[in-house]
């Protein structure tokens, strides 16, 4: 006993985050003693500190102090697409971030199909009000410019209207972005320009709003292949009595030619 004191103690806190919980090992002490406050703190809980206040109680008599609790930041993680090796002038690809303090941590998110930086579809995702998007449900497309060194103007996710630069449109009308938990999934809908027909390799990367970025930085993911298809060039006969019933048609890839 302290001071004459050999009452039984029971222990609170107060101040705790939303979905954090404590718990003292053990619950209470016989007169003297040293407990232990356990703190679990949900994946996706946002980073920052908290002031707690930790009670001691035996009947009408109690005694506080106050700690702080500092949640740490997380770096995103490397994301993910769909698909991650396909081929065509037309795709939907489906990005996948995530962040250990929730989804709504991230800030931003770069995804990119092309072989440099100039002269590629880049395609940019801003959260947040540093652009224009408060509501963590949205987000603005913007995409880079041919020279690798600008970007157009944004468009809300979900918006009807389109982006282009000479390697492809991006519809935003088309795509989508949506929160689960830790996970932001962007569906981004794309046309390949004829004149970007090749193999290019897919990349992304995510930076949250303390400034981490995804683990790996601009992490290769996937690789795409922009396929020009086919051509009809020409069909024959195109006049005389057969013309009406048969015809027949040179089909090339990319550059027809007359059969």
């Amino acid at each position: 006993a302290i001071s004459g004191f050999n009452g039984t103690e029971s222990f609170t806190v107060t101040g705790l985050p939303t979905g954090v919980t404590a718990r003292f090992s053990p619950a209470t002490l016989p007169g003297s003693g040293s407990t232990t406050m356990a703190v679990t703190v949900p994946l996706g809980t946002a980073p920052g500190t908290s002031s707690l206040t930790i009670t001691a109680s035996s009947g009408t008599l109690s005694h506080s102090t106050g700690v702080s609790l500092v949640i740490g930041d997380s770096a995103p993680s490397n994301g993910t697409v769909t698909p991650s090796n396909a081929s065509g002038m037309q795709q939907t690809f489906v990005y996948t971030f995530a962040d250990p303090n929730g989804a709504t941590d991230l800030s931003w998110t770069q995804m990119d199909v092309g072989n440099t930086v100039a002269s590629a579809c880049v395609v940019f995702l801003g959260r947040g009000s540093s652009f224009g998007y408060p509501d963590p449900a949205t987000g603005g497309f913007w995409l880079e410019d041919d020279a690798g060194q600008g970007w157009s103007a944004p468009i809300q996710v979900g918006q009807q209207g389109t982006r282009e630069n000479s390697q492809c449109i991006v519809d935003a009308g088309a795509s989508s972005l949506q929160l689960s938990g830790t996970n932001l999934t962007i569906t981004v809908a794309v046309t390949f320009k004829t004149a970007y027909a090749g193999s290019k390799a897919v990349w992304e990367m995510a930076e949250d709003n303390e400034g981490l970025t995804s683990t790996a930085g601009y992490f290769q993911v996937g690789s795409y292949t922009v396929t020009v298809p086919p051509l009809i060039t020409s069909l024959s006969p195109t006049s005389g009595p057969w013309a009406r019933r048969s015809r027949s048609a040179a089909i090339t890839s990319g550059q027809a030619r007359a059969r």
